[in-house]
């Protein structure tokens, strides 16, 4: 009985012994577990409180290299938003530079919070805010590794429910500029954003200064916010100045160009109001000019006893003499070699002499060019050229010299125009025949541009209309005329312009002319670089039977191409070309196109990008057309 009694004791005492030892384990590895999971997310405060940081081993090893953490915002669906956020985020821009201490970690996160207020404030999230919370419990940071939870409350947005200006004095041909705020970006009951608040008032300054106020400013700003209404009000009080007008010019930095062309290039007369904008435009034609590296216009920083504002004109001249070349490959037409000299300022007017020249298989020419500018007005040059040489196409042979003499005229910024008159003699040989050709002509062009630049267009349009009449009047062997129109377009798909459309449409009429009675050198052509790629030069059109071009008296060239940047010194191209040419005098689509397709890329330096193009014929024929085409050269293909 006894020893029953003590059997059961020792089997009751190992009961308890295993539930203790399971209530134990259940305790320490589940319980416990689920507590620290339930501290994994924390706000920040409280998990960075000082007494946690001495706690926190923070010699240990994964400390030491540093905290690395992650960043995410909660809250934010505007992706334009969300950049804001993570434009003004110093979390963000030193995630790569991870702090050594928890300490370091807070002091980033609360030094980002009054930026994000901000960010919530300027796009009209007056009582929006913003939380920070970590993921991550004691196992996390001995391991030194975070994920900063950023969470957002919008809040409602305000609106903008009015926008005024004070002003003590407005003059009647102004109150327009103060009245009408939607020219100055501004929508009443539109979300309340600073930025349009504050480039309205910028533009409203920048305005004033082109009527006659330079020293306009903003003397007081008054923004009421009302939180129930949710609605704010902006009272901008100006102080316009005193009306200004233009004074005196002087002009500091000329060694050998004459002062008279930089007088002949200002846009004002002395007592006129003054205007901002023809400062701004007088510095931009004069660095056009080619003849400084350096201009600045600086109008006085007060008026004179007379109510005038001085300006002084300050240059550096340009180089007098230049020199360059350029090589260009194409596979049907082999390489050639372009090479160029000049002088900026040949008699000190500004007046230009350029020399260049050209060799290759299929062309050998050499241009001089003479330019004078401000003749007779100072918008208007006058351009004497010569051009004498040989071209050795497939379609004919010429040997020939001509003479240009001829008046441009700028009508603004974008658009010219200009009138001339022509001569040219030649000898041409065709199908083992050789004409001669006398033909005067009176070329008349338009020209339009508001593309950024000459090599590496990555916006604008630019249009180069020409009508060219070969009247037999003027003693001619010919009597037609030619009519080609051409235009670019250039369109940046991004911001950053790393990704940029281009197109253009090429199309050349003859109303009068025929096949048979115009000069092959006269006649439309299509394919080759500048063209249609893919197919050889000129080959893109109808063929004898010898399989030589027959050129046309009117033709149809377009293609796209797609330029994708990839680093900043590379980019890649993909690209459509059509085109043909006709025997009408107009295009009429009723033979069958030509198409090529291709790729490349473009190497940036700093002279221009180094492009490198493979083009493929899809419209291939037998004996013809090579399998593909191969261009390389300088400058953008269009």
């Amino acid at each position: 009985m006894g020893q029953n009694n003590k059997l059961y004791q020792e089997m009751l005492l190992k009961r308890l012994f295993c539930v203790f030892f399971l209530s134990s384990f259940f305790y320490f590895f589940f319980l416990k577990a689920h507590a620290q999971e339930e501290a994994t997310q924390t706000h920040l405060p409280s998990l960075l409180h000082p007494e946690t940081l001495l706690k926190n081993p923070l010699k240990h090893p994964a400390l030491t290299s540093g905290i690395n953490y992650t960043v995410s915002f909660k809250g934010i669906s505007d992706p334009e938003l969300l950049a804001l956020f993570q434009e003004v985020s110093e979390l963000i821009a030193l995630e790569n530079r991870p702090p050594t201490s928890l300490e370091g970690l807070r002091r980033r996160i609360f030094e980002d919070i009054p930026h994000f207020k901000k960010v919530l404030e300027s796009e009209g999230y007056y009582d929006g805010d913003v939380f920070p919370f970590l993921e991550g419990g004691l196992y996390v940071t001995l391991s030194g590794s975070f994920q900063v939870i950023l969470e957002v409350v919008l809040g409602t947005r305000y609106t903008l429910s009015s926008f005024k200006f004070k002003c003590p004095y407005i003059p009647s041909s102004l109150k327009p500029l103060f009245d009408d705020i939607k020219n100055l970006g501004i929508k009443l009951d539109y979300p309340a954003r600073t930025q349009e608040i504050s480039e309205a008032v910028t533009v409203l300054i920048s305005k004033l200064a082109t009527r006659g106020y330079p020293f306009a400013k903003v003397a007081e700003q008054s923004i009421i916010i009302h939180e129930q209404t949710h609605t704010m009000d902006v009272t901008t009080s100006i102080d316009i100045g005193p009306l200004a007008r233009f004074g005196t010019v002087s002009i500091e930095g000329l060694k050998l160009l004459e002062a008279s062309y930089i007088q002949d290039e200002v846009l004002w007369t002395q007592g006129e109001v003054f205007d901002a904008q023809k400062i701004d435009l007088l510095r931009t034609n004069l660095l056009q000019s080619n003849l400084f590296t350096s201009v600045d216009v600086i109008p006085a920083k007060e008026l004179n006893a007379s109510g005038e504002l001085p300006v002084l004109i300050r240059v550096i001249e340009n180089k007098r003499y230049y020199i360059g070349a350029g090589l260009h490959y194409a596979s049907s037409e082999g390489a050639s070699l372009k090479a160029f000299w000049g002088n900026r300022n040949v008699l000190g007017d500004g007046d230009n002499l350029d020399i260049s020249g050209q060799t290759g298989r299929i062309k050998s020419i050499i241009e001089p060019t003479y330019t004078l500018p401000h003749f007779l007005r100072a918008d208007q040059t006058l351009v004497a050229s010569m051009m004498g040489g040989s071209e050795r196409p497939e379609a004919y042979h010429k040997r020939g010299l001509s003479g240009l003499l001829q008046l441009k005229r700028k009508i603004n910024e974008s658009w010219q125009a200009s009138l001339g008159g022509e001569y040219s003699t030649s000898r041409i040989k065709k199908e083992g025949q050789g004409h001669d050709y006398h033909l005067p002509s009176l070329p008349f062009n338009i020209n339009y541009s508001s593309i950024n630049s000459l090599l590496n267009p990555t916006s604008g349009i630019k249009a180069d209309w020409s009508l060219i009449p070969f009247p037999k009047i003027l003693g001619g062997t010919s009597n037609f005329a030619r009519i080609f129109l051409r235009q670019l377009l250039h369109q940046p798909l991004d911001s950053e312009d790393s990704a940029i459309f281009s197109t253009y449409l090429n199309l050349g009429f003859m109303p009068n002319g025929t096949r048979n009675s115009v000069p092959p050198d006269k006649l439309f052509y299509a394919g080759g670089g500048g063209s249609v790629r893919g197919y050889g030069y000129q080959l893109a059109g109808p063929l004898d039977q010898d399989k030589n071009p027959l050129g046309g008296t009117s033709a149809f060239e377009s293609g796209i191409e797609l330029l994708t940047k990839i680093t900043a010194d590379l980019g890649v191209v993909s690209f459509l070309d059509v085109g043909t040419v006709y025997n009408k005098p107009a295009p009429t689509f009723s033979n069958p196109l030509f198409w090529g397709v291709g790729g490349g890329i473009r190497y940036y330096t700093p002279i221009g990008p180094i492009r490198f193009d493979i083009a493929f014929p899809l419209r291939r024929r037998s004996g013809v057309d090579s399998p593909f085409q191969i261009y390389a050269g300088i400058g953008q293909s269009f």
